[in-house]
């Protein structure tokens, strides 16, 4: 049996969705545009009160048990805790100082909303250890509660509250913490961001050298790509681990990417150790091209007539990237044009135009410079 519909019905059928849909969206304004009000009156609210707090001369234990009740009472709703953070936030600019030690005096909230919080929704619990990182909530003890729920955390599926975990971690200024966590996120075999990994790590309020130190000493326990976000870490820390990170790159059984992040490493931070390998690798074309890449950028912090030579044999490469680098270089050596009049006129023409290209790009596009010869 056939069913026939009228046109009539389907265009009232779509006009009762489409006015269903413009009544919600209506309500959705309105809640939300209420909300942000709600919020900005209590923020004004919560910035006189912690203010109070700040300046007040009682002391008195009655009062801070009466002021922490208080704080109890609020945080059981979040628009509290949020209208709480952006006031906070306000005066951490201000007076940091001053605020954390208000925040530390009354910790025990935080830990017994962040306990609450932790049992809703992700994007509930991303901003909760958002905060705790913000406000520098967890203690030097690595054995505190509260920093083994944020550990927990860490292990989520949500990028998001695995890195305001890692980032509440760093804040903690806890060598021991940060380590626990980059161990934890490599043995469960976590996917997370190089960069943000090092980046991360380079926010680290306390001894920068004490934590590379730390973290040095548990490399062989990561997976490569770990290892490799540690290495751009300590290329941003010191040169104290180039003979370390030298032997990491002698070294055939490590993964090829541990070996460019060395690379990256030793040209940040030359090691006249590591001159005769680089020079080695540029020629070697057994090996993917891009340890022959890698080698030609390190060695523009590499001066000397044997760099320049070898570089210039390396504009010769198959590899464009190989050539390109090795052109870049040249320049940064700032080695003069009359030394690179072989390579102009010379018979190899992707050797000559790459070089071309790299002056009249670093000229400005205005053409190749003048020599002085004239």
């Amino acid at each position: 049996m056939r069913i026939h519909i009228r046109a009539e019905a389907l265009v009232l059928f779509y006009m009762d969705i489409c006015f269903s849909m413009f009544i919600f969206n209506l309500f959705a304004i309105g809640k939300n545009h209420v909300r942000e009000r709600f919020i900005e009156k209590r923020r004004r609210q919560w910035l006189t009160l912690i203010e109070q707090q700040l300046t007040r001369r009682d002391c008195s234990q009655a009062k801070d048990e009466q002021h922490r009740r208080f704080l109890n009472k609020r945080f059981r709703y979040l628009v509290e805790l949020i209208a709480f953070q952006q006031a906070a936030a306000e005066l951490q600019v201000r007076q940091p100082d001053t605020l954390y030690v208000y925040l530390k005096q009354y910790r025990d909230c935080f830990v017994k909303v962040a306990f609450r919080l932790a049992r809703k929704d992700l994007v509930t619990q991303a901003y909760m250890v958002y905060v705790i990182g913000q406000f520098r909530l967890l203690n030097a003890d690595f054995e505190d509660e509260l920093t083994r729920l944020v550990l927990q955390i860490l292990l989520h599926n949500s990028v998001y509250c695995r890195e305001n975990a890692f980032q509440a971690l760093v804040a903690s200024g806890n060598p021991q913490s940060v380590t626990e966590a980059v161990l934890l996120l490599s043995r469960n075999e976590i996917q997370h961001s190089q960069k943000l990994i090092s980046d991360d790590l380079l926010r680290f309020p306390g001894d920068q050298n004490a934590l590379a130190e730390q973290l040095w000493l548990r490399m062989d326990e990561l997976t490569p790509a770990y290892q490799c976000a540690l290495i751009n870490y300590f290329r941003m820390v010191g040169p104290q681990f180039a003979q370390p990170l030298l032997a990491r790159l002698n070294d055939p059984r490590q993964d090829s990417e541990i070996h460019f992040a060395v690379l990256r490493y030793l040209r940040r931070w030359p090691d006249r150790e590591a001159y005769p390998l680089l020079l080695k690798l540029l020629q070697d074309e057994s090996r993917s091209w891009e340890y022959a890449a890698l080698a030609a950028s390190a060695l523009d912090s590499y001066p000397g007539s044997q760099t320049i030579s070898h570089l210039k044999q390396a504009l010769h490469s198959r590899f464009w990237h190989v050539r390109y680098n090795s052109a870049q270089a040249l320049l940064n050596l700032h080695v003069p044009l009359a030394q690179l009049q072989d390579i102009l006129n010379g018979p190899d023409r992707y050797a000559r135009e790459i070089l071309e290209y790299k002056l009249k790009e670093n000229a400005g596009g205005e053409g190749l410079p003048d020599d002085g010869s004239d």
